[in-house]
């Protein structure tokens, strides 16, 4: 028997919208550094007709249900001194 996940009141259709998610990836430098998954920021660039839509339902269902993929949850941070400066607020 498949357990169904409890949902949560359906906000997804105001916070996540495909206008935002046009806005995010466009907000993106194309060359800079790729995530786990490979995915270099151009490829989202020059590919969002097709793919936003595929985004926006993704993004909807993980406002909807309480879980987060553990990939989602990984995070490397990679601190890169500026020369010759000594504070970083």
């Amino acid at each position: 028997m498949e357990v169904q996940p409890e949902l949560h009141s359906d906000q997804s259709g105001r916070i996540v919208t495909k206008k935002k998610i046009i806005c995010a990836i466009n907000s993106f430098l194309p060359f800079k550094a790729v995530g786990p998954d490979g995915i270099i920021h151009i490829m989202m660039q020059k590919l969002n007709e097709p793919m936003v839509p595929r985004l926006e339902i993704i993004y909807k269902i993980s406002v909807q249900v309480p879980y987060i993929p553990i990939s989602w949850e990984r995070v490397k941070v990679v601190f890169l001194p500026k020369p010759g400066r000594r504070i970083y607020d």
